[in-house]
C-alpha cells in the first residue's frame, strides 16, 4: 500500500517514532496533505523538513530538548526511546572506555550550559573519537548557528530511522 494511502491515525503510529518524542511533526506533515509524491523517502523527509522549518521557536525547542544528552535522559524527562537506545549501542556509545565517558559528560554540561539544550547528533555516522570532535568543534558556534545545526541533525537521524523503516 503507498504511503499517501495510509489513514492519518495509521501513518502517525508507524512513522512517529522517527523524531523524538514528537509525533507532531509526522502528524502535522499529514496534514499538510499527502500525495503519491510522498511515497518515497526522499520527498517524505522533504515534507517533515518543511513542518521543522515551519514550526514556532517553542515547538522547535522543544524538538531539541525531546533528545538525550548523549549520557543522559531526554531534557523533557521521557524515556529515551528504542530507536535512540539501539542508535547509541551502534555506535558504541554504550561500550567506550571511561575516560571517553567522563569526557563526554563534560563537554556535554559545557554544551547546555552554553546553549541552554542538549547536544543533538546523528550518531549512525559517527563513532566516539567523532562524537567527541564534533561536540568540541560545535562548542565554537554561535547560539544561533547551534539551534539550526541541532535541527539538522534531528532531520538527518529521521531520515536514517525512515530508511531504515522502509527497508
Amino acid at each position: 500500500m503507498p504511503l499517501s494511502d495510509l489513514s492519518r491515525a495509521t501513518f502517525v503510529q508507524y512513522f512517529g517514532g522517527l523524531f523524538e518524542h514528537s509525533s507532531w511533526v509526522v502528524d502535522r506533515a499529514y496534514a499538510a496533505g499527502l500525495c503519491p509524491e510522498h511515497d518515497y523517502p526522499e520527498t517524505l523527509s522533504e515534507a517533515f523538513r518543511v513542518v521543522v522549518e515551519q514550526a514556532t521557536l517553542g515547538r522547535k525547542l522543544a524538538l531539541i530538548n525531546a533528545h538525550a544528552e548523549l549520557c543522559g535522559t531526554p531534557a523533557s524527562g521521557a524515556r529515551l526511546s528504542g530507536e535512540s537506545a539501539r542508535e547509541r549501542s551502534d555506535s558504541g556509545l554504550d561500550h567506550c572506555a571511561q575516560h571517553d565517558v567522563l569526557r563526554l559528560r563534560e563537554l556535554n554540561s559545557t554544551y547546555r550550559d552554553k546553549f541552554g539544550f542538549p547536544f543533538v547528533l546523528c550518531l549512525r555516522e559517527h563513532n566516539i573519537e567523532g562524537v567527541l570532535r564534533q561536540l568540541e568543534q560545535r562548542l565554537d558556534n554561535e547560539p544561533d548557528v547551534e539551534f539550526d545545526t541541532a535541527l539538522q541533525e534531528i532531520l538527518r537521524i529521521a531520515r536514517w530511522r525512515l530508511e531504515a523503516l522502509v527497508r
